[in-house]
């Protein structure tokens, strides 16, 4: 299945909040981003708010158009505060029903749903519902551990995979 956009919401904070398709949603903090050419005309509040929704990318109208497409979003979400590096996971927050909480070192997060993995063979040991207990975050990844069994996904496969 293609994952696209479902909807869009612009905060009052220049957060963004995405939906995809899949039902997992991110939160980008686009104040970063505004003194660039790129973003620049999304300070202007009334720009920010006329966001158009489109399945593979964003659009704001206004004197100029801006644009935002699903992999810049994902690019821009990973992006740690200086571009050399990646953002690292700053915590993780289990919910009942097996959805993830990330919440990033640049102000951003992701919320996904774990349950598709474990159709795979390779993550089946997640099914123990006690190997969730052990579920940390490291810098760059989600590391599940106990004495017998070590599975860790690191942040760009979480992004490429849930988006």
């Amino acid at each position: 299945m293609i994952v696209t956009f479902c909807n869009a919401v612009p905060k009052a904070d220049y957060m963004l909040k995405v939906i995809m398709t899949n039902s997992n949603w991110f939160e980008l903090d686009m104040r970063p981003h505004l003194d660039t050419v790129q973003f620049c005309p999304l300070k202007d509040e009334a720009v920010w708010r006329n966001i158009v929704i489109n399945k593979t990318s964003l659009h704001w109208k206004g004197s100029s158009m801006v644009e935002l497409s699903i992999d810049a979003l994902l690019c821009m979400l990973r992006a740690g505060e200086k571009d050399s590096r990646e953002a690292c996971i700053r915590n993780v927050v289990l919910n009942d029903d097996r959805r993830l909480l990330l919440q990033l070192d640049n102000g951003n997060s992701i919320d996904i749903g774990i349950e598709p993995l474990l159709k795979y063979p390779l993550f089946n040991p997640l099914l123990n519902h006690g190997l969730w207990k052990t579920l940390q975050a490291k810098e760059h990844s989600l590391l599940w551990e106990n004495a017998n069994i070590r599975l860790e996904l690191s942040m760009k496969t979480i992004i490429d995979y849930f988006a």
